[in-house]
């Protein structure tokens, strides 16, 4: 997975923060229960980053997807 970086992890927290309430709620009053409670857990994290962005940690990888024949090759998409 791809950590934030500095230059952008403030706009990414505030923005997934924002994302996971909204969530959040809407599964409340769809009576699911333990989603509602992952997001909200979720919503707290990104909060925190969003306050503390000195805890964020810079990496400085390349996404790596998997292709259709990297997930052949692993066993997954066969019939």
């Amino acid at each position: 997975m791809r950590k934030a970086k500095r230059g952008d992890g403030y706009d990414a927290a505030d923005y997934l923060a924002t994302m996971t309430a909204e969530l959040a709620e809407m599964a409340a009053v769809e009576g699911w229960d333990t989603l509602a409670e992952v997001l909200d857990i979720a919503r707290l994290e990104a909060e925190q980053l969003r306050e503390h962005p000195h805890q964020m940690v810079v990496i400085d990888e390349p996404d790596v997807l998997l292709d259709d024949r990297s997930a052949v090759a692993n066993g997954y998409g066969e019939d």
